[in-house]
């Protein structure tokens, strides 16, 4: 097809020079360089137009057709020069030599530059050259990409399909090492498997997936009678996704309720399944959140639905077999920065509704026994004070931060819910982070963080003692099991450490013991001996801290300052990013790597505190914290500058683009994933999703402090010359969380400011949202892709 397009600008140049060649003959007889010089600056023109084409990295398909018209046909038009200039020389004409080259260089030059202004205001709207402006608080940001934001613009469609074969061209050079990281992370993981069963009435529930498969299947079992409840490989028959949000039993066993995604948008719809007959019924309940629970009986649910903005902000209460328009609406929140979310105690008895942002939240409940949809109010808000509520007994149980940076426990009777009422259980202790209460009959299980590692603590209220489950590797993952039952004297939880595979555990409360039910088979070659991790500690360049760092290394690494990184940061929200068994993470510790992840301010690694030492005028820390731990690696003689890969997904993409900024020669690679990279003009738009909620972790912009200093470390505004290492972002079209174009727009500056020649791609879903591809091979493939991407940007 170029071809077709070169051939079209030279005739067409061609034809140019022979119409002007007919007029001038006509108009000057015999004498020819007027009709030359004529063509020659119209070439400069068409050449400053073309010029201008080339910079504004306008490489779709329709563009690159004008820029191979445009820039043969003004070759065609030099055609003529060099025969001109000799004619002249011949014929000693040198006072006519001498205006003709008088004239061809100052008006080549000016007309060249006259092509290169004119541009962007003959392309028509929404074409790759259209900037827009925007001035507030004396700072003017030029958006030369802004076009790439509207999906519907074919050329923007264009440009995503042109820069997915760019992708595919670039990575299929090592197409061999991707496939064999690939087969090697397949053989790591048990195709043919099955989850520990957990107890729920008189049933067991457990999930199976097979060989091949993408998606798990749902089973219960009772006396050892097996059924299968959903098949979610059936329901993924002719979809390019599926995501199942909610697996809700009713409470007689004889229904569920579940939730479904089709596209990654995380809009659901609600499925009744009769677990008696086995029919499946489509409800009329859709646009909603993956958020439902039943209600007192099989007879209602519970399910809230989203604003234009994909806020939740309503709870509605559905009978079954009616119709979704005669739902009651039984709470409502209108302000942009609240979430509504609900939960049912495992007492069965309350609904908990809690209204909350990031900084403070307001609590409500439906008790269940009295009324179904009557919502009572329990605490107001109170500005930087967040509540939760649980129940046991005749009290509520409620976990706040109030006067209490990490967090206590408080009861009070049900009966009177004044604050005068409220009775300590568990006080404050800074340093001490409570993260969660979970409430059973006869225990409670605080999950708590102390010295950068979680801590699970059993509080008995009979006796008001509490006894820690201890762990004794240095880094590690714990997270909750399915505990759905409330009279119970055991709690399951999974343990895991980047050695050491997932483990299904349960602590009794009685014996006061642990015992191990499952643990992940590893097939294939792994043996966990060939590993050593670790946590080692970077002093801040602050000077106030020591940051954390979690690594994986070969059993015989040599510490000589030449082994290869991967750097792994999230750093936000108040996210920790625990060590835990990573399959992929493991083929490229095979390969001689150091797989590291950093533990930077903005997370809660440490506590409520270092979260917000990594937020808002404070967001820098987050940055340089994940710097300073490079440089650690480096000071500590694991690693040198370029040997360090870096990776970062979503907020932590921002992280990405932050540090690439800061200190682009010190990387040699980046994986950037679905990146926030876009802050500012994501931030002022108040009809994305996400946006107004998200003030409080970065600040307004509408605000000139916040805005200054968003505008410090925005990835998207300081991109400036350099000499950038090699990065592959990726996206989704669908992601209501990080828009499409934020990655896009980022990945086309970056390409502009590029001294280097180190490639910068871009991955983009064109069926998937935020979490990228659906079904477990899917996400192989795609790791393998991006760690074959390291490997050859590091060893190149």
């Amino acid at each position: 097809m170029h071809i077709l397009w070169i051939l079209i600008g030279g005739s067409l140049g061609a034809l140019g020079r022979y119409l002007i060649y007919i007029l001038q003959t006509k108009w000057f007889g015999s004498i020819t360089w007027p009709s030359t010089l004529i063509v020659n600056l119209l070439g400069c023109f068409g050449l400053g137009l073309c010029f201008s084409m080339w910079r504004s990295e306008s490489l779709h398909d329709s563009h690159r057709m004008f820029w191979m018209i445009g820039f043969f046909g003004s070759f065609t038009t030099f055609s003529t020069f060099g025969m001109d200039l000799f004619q002249m020389i011949e014929q000693k004409h040198f006072t006519t030599l001498s205006l003709y080259l008088f004239l061809s260089v100052v008006m080549g030059v000016i007309l060249f530059w006259a092509g290169m202004y004119v541009h962007p205001y003959i392309c028509k709207k929404g074409s790759p050259s259209m900037t827009t402006t925007d001035t507030r608080f004396g700072i003017t940001r030029n958006d030369e990409f802004a076009w790439v934001r509207d999906k519907n613009n074919p050329e923007v469609l264009a440009l995503l399909e042109q820069e997915n074969k760019k992708t595919d061209t670039y990575t299929n050079q090592f197409a061999s090492l991707r496939e064999e990281l690939y087969q090697q992370m397949i053989s790591r993981i048990n195709e043919d498997d099955e989850s520990y069963p957990y107890p729920d009435g008189e049933y067991l529930y457990y999930s199976k997936i097979s060989k091949g498969e993408n998606y798990k299947r749902y089973y219960r079992s009772h006396n050892g009678q097996e059924e299968l409840l959903l098949d979610l490989n059936e329901l993924a028959k002719g979809k390019d996704f599926l995501n199942i949000g909610a697996f809700e039993i009713s409470p007689s066993h004889q229904k569920l309720a579940y939730t479904m995604d089709f596209n990654g948008s995380e809009i659901y719809t609600i499925y009744i399944k009769d677990l008696q007959t086995g029919k499946t019924h489509k409800t009329t309940v859709e646009d909603c959140t993956s958020n439902i629970e039943w209600g007192a009986n099989d007879s209602s649910l519970y399910y809230s639905k989203l604003d234009e903005t994909h806020r939740p902000y309503q709870i509605y209460h559905h009978i079954l077999g009616t119709p979704s328009s005669t739902d009651k609406l039984i709470f409502q929140d209108d302000n942009l920065s609240n979430n509504v979310l609900f939960y049912k105690t495992l007492s069965d008895r309350f609904m908990m509704i809690n209204s909350s942002n990031k900084l403070s939240s307001e609590a409500h409940y439906i008790d269940l026994s009295i009324s179904p949809t009557d919502v009572v109010l329990f605490s107001p808000r109170k500005e930087n004070v967040l509540l939760y509520l649980d129940h046991h007994d005749e009290s509520f149980v409620i976990h706040t931060n109030e006067n209490a940076i990490d967090f206590k426990v408080l009861t009070t009777p049900i009966t009177s819910t004044e604050q005068k009422s409220w009775v300590e259980i568990i006080g404050h202790q800074k340093g001490r982070y409570i993260e969660d209460v979970s409430v059973f009959k006869h225990f409670w299980v605080l999950w708590q963080r102390e010295q950068g590692n979680q801590r699970l603590r059993i509080y008995d209220p009979q006796t008001k003692q509490t006894t820690d489950i201890p762990f004794e590797q240095k880094a590690f993952s714990l997270s909750a099991e399915s505990n759905v039952q409330f009279n119970t004297n055991v709690y399951r939880f999974g343990f895991s450490s980047m050695k050491t595979p997932y483990s299904v555990m349960e602590y009794d409360v009685t014996t006061k013991t642990t015992q191990t039910l499952k643990v992940k088979k590893v097939p294939g070659d792994f043996n966990p001996d060939d590993y050593i991790v670790d946590k080692i500690f970077a002093p801040s360049s602050d000077g106030k801290t020591q940051i954390p760092i979690s690594i994986l290394t070969p059993k015989n690494l040599a510490k000589d300052g030449q082994n290869k990184v991967l750097l792994y940061g999230y750093g936000s929200y108040g996210i920790s990013i625990d060590p835990g068994f990573n399959v992929p993470a493991l083929s490229l510790v095979d390969r001689g790597f150091i797989y590291a992840i950093a533990h930077i301010r903005g997370s809660s690694t440490n506590g409520r505190s270092w979260y917000e030492d990594g937020k808002f005028l404070h967001k820098k820390n987050t940055f340089n914290d994940f710097i300073d731990c490079a440089h650690f690696l480096i000071d500590q003689k694991y690693t040198k500058p370029k040997n360090i890969a870096i990776m970062g997904g979503s907020a932590g993409g921002l992280l990405m683009g932050a540090v690439v900024n800061q200190e682009p020669e010190l990387w040699g690679a980046v994986l950037a994933l679905v990146p926030f990279v876009d802050v500012i003009n994501t931030m002022l738009d108040e009809s994305l999703p996400l946006t107004v909620i998200e003030y409080d972790e970065w600040g307004n912009p509408n605000e000139e402090k916040f805005f200054t200093y968003m505008h410090s470390y925005a990835p998207y505004e300081n991109i400036k010359e350099a000499n950038f290492p090699s990065i592959l972002a990726t996206g989704g079209i669908n992601d209501p969380r990080v828009g499409f174009w934020e990655p896009t727009k980022w990945v086309l500056r970056l390409r502009k400011h590029q001294k280097a020649s180190n490639p910068i791609l871009l991955q983009m879903e064109l069926g998937a949202g935020h979490q990228g591809p659906s079904g477990r091979y899917e996400y192989y493939k795609e790791r393998s892709n991006q760690y074959a991407f390291v490997i050859h940007e590091l060893t190149k």
